[in-house]
């Protein structure tokens, strides 16, 4: 990773607050068990911006990869003549990290990440077999649930 200048930041933050996603994201997994299945429910911290992959747009999502590391994939074009989609994302510890060095410069979307640093800074973690305690549990099922509503296109933040 590279030293992240002011004007590093602040254009990472603008291209985020524009087109990125930041976010807690949620999986759910189900293992079937004879009578009834175990769900395990798991959230992360995330970070992320897709673009079309045009050469102009991939020498932006490669210089966040530079500035805050995470990773870069690539989807297949969702309609016939689209160019496939690039997306760089970070994610737990490194989603935390750079929402903390692009805090004072986002606009749009400060509501979400201090929803997010909420979940990660104060996360009670689960050690080894033992879950994660049901009012933790509850705790990360509502900070979900306010920045999955802040995502939510034709939303007005307050």
């Amino acid at each position: 990773m590279a030293i992240n200048t002011v004007t590093d930041l602040a254009w990472a933050a603008g291209f985020i607050d524009a087109d990125g996603t930041i976010t807690i994201r949620r999986q759910v997994r189900a293992t079937p068990r004879i009578g009834h299945p175990i769900v395990n429910i798991q959230h992360q911290a995330l970070v992320q911006v897709g673009q079309r992959d045009y050469p102009e747009q991939r020498k932006s999502i490669e210089k966040l990869k530079n500035i805050f590391g995470g990773s870069i994939s690539y989807g297949e074009p969702t309609l016939p003549g689209k160019n496939r989609m690039i997306v760089w994302r970070v994610a737990s510890q490194k989603a935390s990290d750079c929402l903390k060095q692009l805090y004072s410069y986002l606009v749009t979307k400060k509501l979400n990440a201090d929803i997010v640093l909420e979940f990660h800074n104060n996360k009670v973690l689960s050690a080894g077999p033992v879950r994660v305690p049901p009012e933790e549990m509850l705790r990360r099922e509502q900070l979900w649930t306010k920045v999955h509503e802040l995502n939510q296109k034709g939303v007005v933040k307050h």
